[in-house]
């Protein structure tokens, strides 16, 4: 049987705050082996395995996006999208 652990002994081992781990299991990056109770979550360490690589991915994603995002035009895609807007209105 594997060992089953808490939201906050996921944190304490983990090192990330329990808010933070029950927002992903909300948004579905975490999700519970079992449920205890009405409330309590337990999770299996590959369980937390898991969302940490979704996360790690989420990251990623985001950083791409983000740097897309603010990727500043070179003078030459300024001038070939002008060029290309001159001969399409003409």
């Amino acid at each position: 049987m594997k060992r089953l652990y808490t939201i906050a002994q996921v944190s304490k081992i983990t090192g990330l705050g329990t808010h933070t781990l029950y927002h992903w299991c909300e948004i579905g990056i975490l999700q519970p082996s079992a449920i205890k109770g009405t409330r309590t979550r337990l999770f299996s360490e590959e369980d937390v395995q898991a969302a940490m690589k979704e996360s790690v991915k989420k990251v990623n994603e985001y950083r791409f996006s983000a740097k897309n995002l603010r990727k500043e035009p070179t003078i030459d895609e300024v001038i070939a999208n002008a060029k290309a807007r001159h001969y399409a209105n003409a």
